[in-house]
């Protein structure tokens, strides 16, 4: 059954050498700016990176063909193609490379570092890779200590402290809800919502809560607790996000052994915290992570080349920050990383993204089995996860 969901996460082979093709244009445009060539000059680079790796066919331009060959075969050609063909070969390797990932656990900087064995190799010469450096150098990101990041809220810190204590009963559910107004009268609003259309109006908070039941109305109040964090202008999409990873974490809890599902649901809230810090990069940064994902490059990629660092690893500081538990701030730092896990948390928010089908990163049956065995689940245990009512409910409260 693993081989099944493999197969199922891997596009098939004509999407995957498109999307290859896509992500060697996206990088071979920064170098391209960086050496101001002429925007004819570029156009022939982006359609000949599309055609790499294909036969281009007598229907391509002559052009085109020709920084092909270059491509193919490094010193053929008049001096652009032999340029233009240069910029193609590295950016392709650079690719391939991050590809690779989850085999030689190179980040980017050791990446760019080994390519420069291509140089004394003749495939692409130094100026061309000095420029991939500088074209993707980020600016200096700012101390942990001046990130845009709010204080993790005492209120929001006191309520998880509670609902996480094992032995916590209905009643402190509903002393943490009557903290904020704004969560109490969301958790009545839920009771009276049509989830719960066959029963009777419920008027009192704790009337409420025990509607819900302990479990839901918990989940509830740690929900409603960290939006404040979540709920951004400039982030959308976070909490939607954030609630539905949590959602899928917590079921796919209840069918691994060991980890706790109220655990893994603030995990799943948590888990892409690091975005906030990423507001504070430069705007010479963020256009270029954007041009870079518009082009077809995920996030952790556009990350790593442009910042040398991504979002799971800047919210693992984060979380250190906030002081959260150990386990459960390695589980934000490598969630995207699970062929170097530490933490079963890990692996669990690893697949839970993935069923999001939110694309943050390349696509890896690799990562996808090393996630599968180390919770010791199949594939068949995925089946039936989804976004719950709750889950829905909350994402658009």
């Amino acid at each position: 059954m693993v081989e099944t969901l493999v197969l199922s996460e891997s596009p098939p082979q004509d999407a995957t050498l498109e999307n290859h093709c896509r992500r060697t244009g996206a990088i071979a445009n920064l170098i391209a700016h960086h050496l101001f060539l002429s925007t004819e000059e570029k156009n022939l680079l982006q359609a000949a990176s599309l055609l790499l790796h294909r036969h281009a066919g007598s229907g391509a331009p002559v052009e085109v063909r020709a920084v092909l060959a270059a491509f193919g075969k490094p010193g053929l050609g008049n001096p652009l193609c032999r340029q233009l063909g240069a910029i193609l070969r590295l950016c392709d390797a650079f690719d391939r490379e991050f590809e690779a990932q989850p085999f030689h656990h190179k980040d980017a900087p050791e990446i760019l570092a080994g390519l420069r064995r291509g140089v004394d190799q003749g495939m692409w010469p130094r100026k061309i890779l000095d420029s991939l450096e500088e074209c993707t150098r980020p600016q200096v990101m700012p101390e942990p200590s001046s990130w845009r990041v709010p204080v993790f809220p005492q209120a929001a810190l006191q309520t998880l402290n509670t609902l996480r204590d094992p032995t916590v009963s209905i009643s402190q559910v509903v002393d943490a809800a009557r903290r904020d107004p704004a969560t109490a009268g969301a958790i009545v609003q839920l009771a009276n919502s049509a989830l719960y259309a066959d029963l009777e109006e419920a008027s009192a908070l704790h009337v409420a809560v025990a509607r819900l039941g302990f479990d839901t109305a918990r989940k509830v109040v740690a929900s409603l607790a960290m939006r404040p964090l979540l709920f951004l202008p400039k982030l959308e999409a976070l909490w939607p996000h954030s609630i539905g990873v949590a959602d899928l974490a917590e079921q796919l809890a209840a069918r691994a052994r060991g980890i706790d599902p109220g655990e893994a649901y603030l995990a799943g809230l948590l888990h892409d915290v690091g975005r906030i810090a990423l507001l504070a990069s430069s705007l010479y940064d963020a256009a270029r992570l954007q041009g870079l994902e518009q082009s077809g490059c995920p996030a952790v990629y556009a990350e790593g080349l442009i910042l040398r660092t991504d979002h799971a690893v800047v919210g693992g500081l984060i979380a250190a920050k906030w002081r959260l538990p150990g386990h459960l701030v390695r589980a934000i730092r490598q969630h995207h990383r699970p062929e170097t896990a530490t933490s079963p948390l890990a692996y669990l928010l690893y697949l839970a993204e993935y069923l999001t089908g939110a694309h943050e990163d390349l696509p890896s049956p690799v990562r996808l089995e090393l996630a599968l065995d180390g919770l010791g689940l199949a594939a068949t245990d995925l089946e039936g996860c989804t976004r719950s009512e709750l889950g829905s409910w909350l994402a658009a409260a």
